[in-house]
């Protein structure tokens, strides 16, 4: 699974630490969680408020309220939030390419879209 998004260029593996992996997501520093049916990828997220309290409450209303994020959490972990996003190995790859994008663009939306 991670080869398929590796050679759709959109995913780069750095390097590999048991069952995670560092890697990026286009120029997002990215998390892997690899398993036979599936992977797990949080990209790194950096809030543009001082308000995190408000931003995680308003992040995880609208990943809830959006159909399109359903496979989509936030966490907080070592110091970052994390946009987590589950990719099925029974997508095509030009599923797995567009999902990515998705999963991108949610990144950068909730980083500089939220209000607060």
């Amino acid at each position: 699974m991670i080869n398929r998004l590796i050679n759709t260029g959109i995913l780069r593996v750095e390097k590999n630490e048991h069952s995670q992996k560092k890697a990026f997501l286009a120029d997002k520093e990215a998390i892997l969680i690899d398993k036979k049916t599936a992977v797990t990828i949080g990209i790194v997220l950096t809030p543009n408020t001082a308000n995190l309290s408000l931003w995680a409450t308003q992040a995880t209303l609208l990943l809830a309220a959006s159909k399109e994020s359903h496979d989509a959490a936030i966490e907080y972990r070592n110091d970052s939030w994390m946009l987590w996003h589950y990719y099925d190995t029974h997508h095509e790859d030009e599923e797995l390419e567009q999902k990515s994008i998705k999963h991108l663009a949610l990144g950068r939306f909730l980083e500089n879209g939220l209000i607060d």
